[in-house]
């Protein structure tokens, strides 16, 4: 099923050549890797389904055409196309050098009776909004994070004597990382942090460089 859906969406998209199919934001063309998303998910109620007018979700106006990766950071609300089809990454995939680049990028999406409609990008654009408001209250809850892994801690503790998972897993994005607003935000101003992101408030930064659990980070 998913298949057919990628493959209406390339037929909608790039006149059914593979050859020639891309991924809609960073323009990846390898062919395995190309998959059919759906911008209202395939786990949405039937009232979201009759809110922007779909009987079917594998319907081609509810999809676009993404590679693997970029699929599975719009199914987690970390960037959008909006009803304009320019690219708005979120902070925490920024982190990700290769998207910072791709935001505010036109994405020359699809156009036509089969293209996507407001009310389903305005879906998306929505979901996305509510993602990062929950990041960002973990990112409040959460404030030690790990430079490694990108796992966050309530504590230092935590966060020194966890098991990271770096060495066996390469660091893509961080989707806590998001930025706060003004008033959720840390004051760090007099607080050195030592290589691991343990703090030391009113040190330099090179004796929190050299503070006594630096060895163990």
């Amino acid at each position: 099923m998913q298949q057919k859906f990628r493959n209406s969406i390339v037929e909608r998209d790039f006149s059914g050549n593979f050859d020639v199919a891309k991924c809609l934001l960073c323009k990846a063309g390898r062919n395995s890797d190309l998959t059919g998303a759906h911008i209202v998910p395939q786990s949405a109620l039937i009232t979201t389904m009759r809110t922007v007018s779909l009987s079917c979700l594998d319907d081609v106006r509810n999809g676009i055409l993404l590679c693997k990766q970029c699929h599975g950071h719009y199914d987690d609300g970390l960037w959008d196309t909006g009803d304009d089809w320019v690219a708005n990454i979120s902070e925490a995939l920024k982190v990700d050098g290769k998207y910072a680049e791709l935001d505010n990028t036109s994405l020359n999406g699809p156009v036509g009776i089969d293209a996507p409609t407001s009310p389903i990008l305005k879906f998306h654009t929505d979901f996305c909004a509510e993602q990062k408001v929950k990041r960002n209250a973990k990112t409040k809850e959460y404030t030690f994070t790990c430079d490694v892994c990108s796992s966050r801690w309530k504590t230092a503790n935590g966060k020194n004597n966890h098991k990271c998972r770096g060495q066996f897993k390469k660091k893509l994005y961080s989707p806590l990382k998001d930025h706060l607003t003004a008033e959720n935000s840390i004051e760090e101003e007099s607080l050195a942090v030592c290589d691991c992101g343990e703090g030391k408030e009113g040190s330099d930064e090179e004796s929190a460089r050299k503070c006594a659990h630096a060895r163990d980070c």
